[in-house]
């Protein structure tokens, strides 16, 4: 199964429409910030916008982490693995590893046995970020592998913001 998540333009918040292969939107990312500029984003269906998780950012000068919850429960935290030649994100609570290229337009994420969960690329050359996910685990819950994502968008944001101030 392959989704497709494209940045809302002009979105500051984390906003991102989720769409299937045929272009339909299936669940929508809405983000704010809390009064810490940490981030707090809701995943949703797009037919109800029932919310179907929330991440919330932890706070860390030096990596990104999100704790996942469903229904007011903890299931998941993502974290980028500090000191790190490639990015690396850790997925507790599922056991996967996210490995990302060098220049970070791909990323795979794995579980412990080493099987291929799901395969994500950011598109190089759009208007705003945009990243295809090919979910080739059936199985695997869609909200956790869609928290990866919008956990690396984090990052990535995170990453250029720091650059534009050194």
């Amino acid at each position: 199964m392959k989704l497709y998540a494209k940045q809302q333009a002009f979105s500051w918040n984390q906003n991102f429409n989720i769409f299937d292969e045929n272009g339909e939107v299936v669940y929508i990312a809405k983000g704010k910030p809390d009064i810490f500029g940490r981030r707090r984003i809701s995943l949703m269906d797009s037919l109800n916008h029932h919310e179907l998780a929330f991440l919330k950012q932890q706070a860390s000068a030096f990596n990104t982490t999100m704790e996942v919850f469903m229904d007011k429960e903890h299931v998941l935290s993502v974290r980028k693995k500090a000191l790190s030649f490639t990015p690396v994100f850790l997925v507790e609570g599922e056991d996967w590893i996210v490995e990302g290229s060098f220049f970070s337009y791909d990323y795979t994420i794995k579980d412990s046995m080493d099987r291929i969960i799901a395969r994500i690329s950011r598109k190089m050359l759009s208007w705003t970020h945009t990243f295809e996910i090919d979910i080739q685990e059936p199985t695997a819950e869609v909200t956790h592998i869609l928290s990866v994502v919008l956990t690396i968008q984090l990052e990535l944001d995170r990453a250029s913001a720091a650059t534009l101030i050194v």
